[in-house]
């Protein structure tokens, strides 16, 4: 068996909970909404870790959350705590491993010598520490991380989860219900049949000689004799077991996993009886509370179930709604309105949030149906529309809704307001609606098109534009009595999903496969542009002529600075969830929503400003980092800096004002570094132009000035 013995390098990485409030920021659920992978509680202290590089930590039994600052965005997928030494360690993706020795105050980073995730992680008091992961990794530390011990396994699967009793016997389950086991600290490796072709994500070693292990499919095996034998214990089509935790050898254990699915088992596993969850959460991992007898177990969209014993009900610890946001609308910096719904299990149910403090705190009522989009003309008035046609309106700012009639059950996904009279609202099946007098009376208008509306946008009384499936993009000068169509000028027929304009001329439409459309006559002319990555996207919205963001599929958030024609990615702070709606009081204040209850707000227009190279004095940088070309304006050499954290293919492009690729400086793979280029423009005229800086999941642009 080949051993490999990696030194490890480390760097102290602080908790800072104070962060400064740049970029965007959680504002809902709190304290934030990123899936959630793993929970430890020792006491009234605990942690939890997940999705982009989240660590959260209570110290009070959960009833307060505060997020840790361990300085990484990737996922974290495993955590231990030992409560009397006070070290643990955090296990994420692409090797990385974090390791405490005061109970958290201080991380460190800990060279694990692997690039493969790791998915697991095991600790016993005063043994060694384990981990496993993709591709069959292993390694285990006897020195509390200063080396890790990497095993070379005959095995190419994924290593879901690991447990063991002492630095010589560790078992470790994963893919095609593959179960080995160690009992000589790693040197050999033997396997066990496990009675199931399933993929396996927890193995809980209990004592007595009693292990249990689930996985896909609702299977529950265990073992009775040290895992010498299997045998299923449960199976049950429709959903995937992700952990199971037994209480010592007590008859008492609980499993969780996909579609909501909490079981538990007083009987040694005779019958396993599922609880009921208030949503179709995924939950990850379930845990006894060390010295108390509560159980919590964490999900996506940053849930946290506790229970206050065996048999009692696991009671989400935010009552935040983890439905899906899908309008914001705000009338100032304070007041604020967000609609959503029960968009994918089908009870219909809707909600609006409503915040008085800019987003600090959101009440929230309840709606008879889903709503789509809200839109509110002043502190007292505004609509929301959703599902079956249904609108909704308020004088009170909010205090009380009252049902317009629509003349419609088709369903209504966005809605447009010029004053308190007149207002739009479009939907499925080419339904065009419209009110002259605040909505008390609504009628349908006439066009030329049968599908969906998916947005519509009104400057003045008369003036508007509806845009939909197909590339669809409708035009009306007169308040709808006609609607003509605009040639969209698409490469092939997008959906378009929102549509915004700022004035007469100045408008922009996003759509699906990371297609944006620009007009500066109209609609007259309209211009595709790409954004790199191909998500889709869900909502365009502009403050000027120059500053508008869009918003996306897998959090993503990009903010243009030149009216449209290049866009620069912005961290979102979201992982995985889409965002649906983004809106923006000024340059500045900004809210975006989207699903599992997102909210998210800037105050500095979503960025965060760059540290100048010149007064770094980090050899290796934490983060990529795109810095403003020197000098500014040039002529006609000027140099440009940016920072890789780690190896990645890089590329450095020269656009004009309009978008036009002008030149490649830079397109090779590039180690972790600052670097510095020298661009010589003597070939160009004066003028405007852009930068862009590609690397990895990293995309920034620039502006730069030519004046000769």
């Amino acid at each position: 068996m080949k051993k490999i013995f990696i030194l490890t390098g480390m760097i102290v990485l602080f908790i800072n909970i104070g962060l400064a409030q740049h970029g965007w920021q959680w504002q809902h659920p709190t304290p934030q909404g990123n899936t959630l992978k793993s929970i430890i509680m020792n006491g009234t202290v605990g942690w939890a870790v997940g999705d982009l590089g989240i660590v959260i930590h209570t110290t009070n039994e959960g009833n307060n959350w505060s997020i840790v600052n361990i300085n990484t965005k990737v996922n974290l997928n495993s955590i231990v705590m030992n409560g009397i030494t006070n070290k643990g360690w955090i296990a994420g993706n692409e090797g990385k491993i974090f390791y405490t020795d005061n109970g958290g105050e201080t991380w460190i980073e800990q060279n694990s010598g692997t690039a493969e995730n790791l998915y697991s992680v095991s600790s016993v008091e005063g043994a060694c520490t384990w981990m496993c992961g993709s591709n069959g990794i292993v390694v285990k530390t006897t020195d509390d991380g200063e080396t890790w011990e990497l095993f070379d396994l005959p095995y190419t699967i994924r290593f879901n989860c690991i447990d063991h009793f002492d630095c010589d016997e560790a078992w470790i389950a994963g893919e095609q219900g593959v179960i080995i086991s160690t009992t000589d600290g790693g040197a050999t490796w033997n396997s066990h049949p496990s009675k199931t072709s399933w993929a396996l994500y927890s193995i809980d070693l209990v004592e007595a000689g009693y292990y249990r292990a689930c996985g896909e499919s609702g299977i529950i095996i265990h073992s009775t004799d040290n895992g010498n034998s299997w045998e299923v214990e449960h199976e049950e089509l429709g959903f995937t077991l992700y952990n199971v935790d037994t209480k010592g050898i007590e008859a008492y254990a609980y499993a969780v996993g996909s579609e909501g699915t909490i079981l538990e088992t007083s009987d040694y596993g005779i019958t396993w009886n599922h609880l009921n969850t208030e949503f179709n959460y995924t939950i990850f991992d379930v845990t006894w509370q060390a010295l108390y007898h509560n159980i919590f177990a964490v999900a996506n969209y940053g849930v946290i179930f506790k229970n206050t014993g065996f048999g009692t009900e696991f009671i989400k610890q935010n009552n935040a709604t983890q439905h899906w946001i899908q309008s914001a609308d705000f009338i100032d910096v304070y007041h604020g309105w967000a609609v959503g719904g029960d968009l994918l299990w089908g009870t219909n149910e809707g909600f609006i949030l409503n915040t008085t403090d800019g987003g600090l705190h959101w009440d929230k009522q309840g709606a008879s149906a889903l709503l789509n989009d809200v839109d509110f003309v002043n502190a007292n008035e505004g609509w929301a529309v959703g599902k079956n046609g249904v609108i909704i309106h308020t004088i009170n700012s909010g205090e009380t809704w009252n049902s317009q009639t629509s003349q419609t059950v088709s369903d209504l996904n966005s809605l447009s307001f010029v004053n308190e009279n007149f207002g739009w609202a479009v939907g499925d099946y080419g339904k065009i609606i419209h009110t002259t007098n605040g909505g008390t009376t609504w009628a349908s208008q006439s066009n030329p098109v049968i599908g969906n509306f998916w947005g519509v946008c009104f400057i003045d009384e008369n003036t508007g534009w509806a845009v939909g499936d197909v590339s669809t993009i409708l035009s009306t000068t007169n308040g709808g009595e006609d609607w003509l169509e605009q040639n969209a000028n698409s490469s092939q027929n997008f959906r378009f999903t929102s549509v915004h304009f700022i004035n007469k001329n100045y408008g922009w439409i996003s759509s699906i496969l990371g297609r944006i459309f620009k007009t500066t006559d109209g609609g007259t002319n309209w211009q595709q542009i790409e954004i790199q990555g191909l998500e889709s996207l869900m909502s365009i919205y502009f403050v000027d002529e120059n500053n508008g963001w869009v918003v996306g599929e897998k959090g993503t958030v990009a903010r243009s600075g030149n009216g449209g024609f290049t866009w620069e990615y912005q961290f979102s702070n979201v992982a995985f969830n889409s965002l649906t709606s983004v809106f923006f009081i000024d340059t500045a204040s900004g809210w975006i929503v989207g699903e599992g209850g997102t909210i998210l707000h800037t105050s500095n227009s979503g960025g965060i400003v760059g540290v100048d190279l010149k007064e770094s004095t980090s050899l290796f940088p934490n983060d990529y980092l795109l810095s403003q070309n020197y000098p500014n304006p040039f002529n006609p050499t000027t140099k440009i800096k940016y920072s890789i954290p780690k190896q990645s293919s890089v590329t450095i492009k020269v656009y004009d004002i309009l978008g036009r690729e002008i030149e490649t400086l830079i397109n090779k793979e590039e180690k972790a570094g600052n670097y510095e280029i020298n661009w010589n423009a003597s070939k160009l005229s004066s003028g405007v132009y852009f930068y862009q800086l590609k690397a990895g999941y990293y995309i920034q642009t620039k502006k730069m000035l030519l004046l000769k």
